[in-house]
């Protein structure tokens, strides 16, 4: 509700399925800024993608952050403690932001990103440059290499 107030064109788009479903659903009911639209995978989740500005992730983060730099859509979450290992890709000030784990500090965060342009593009570059790293190709040649340095020391 904070970033609605600060920014009143702002619109929510919220993707998952989850035992919060329902909360998340009465919680839009009255809201015609915020959507709920479940789990969604593939083209439908890029097309929603391809409309943000920013990726909201205040919790577990966990593979979605290749979501981001695939998109070119900035991630920002907090330093709760719940992250997955992946919350080691994301570069803070780079291709993403980690804040406080406080609304407060939160909120700052994404006004930072959605209203300072250089900064904004200073995470586009970001993510697209570990959009580049991040691959499934890069993936699966440090795998064999791992594989093989094990093997050699047999």
């Amino acid at each position: 509700n904070k970033l609605k107030v600060l920014n009143p064109n702002f619109k929510l788009i919220i993707l998952g399925s989850g035992p919060m479903s329902e909360m998340i659903k009465k919680f839009c009911q009255d809201k015609s800024w915020c959507i709920w639209v479940g789990a969604q995978t593939g083209l439908e989740k890029a097309k929603y993608l391809a409309v943000s500005d920013v990726l909201l992730n205040p919790g577990l983060v966990g593979l979605g952050i290749l979501d981001s730099f695939v998109a070119k859509v900035p991630m920002v979450t907090t330093n709760c403690g719940l992250h997955s290992p992946e919350i080691a890709y994301l570069q803070q000030y780079q291709n993403g932001l980690m804040t406080a784990n406080t609304i407060d500090a939160y909120v700052e965060g994404v006004q930072k990103v959605i209203h300072n342009t250089t900064y904004r593009n200073t995470l586009l570059k970001g993510c697209a440059e570990s959009a580049k790293h991040y691959t499934i190709e890069n993936m699966a040649t440090n795998f064999l290499n791992g594989i093989l340095r094990a093997l050699a020391h047999q």
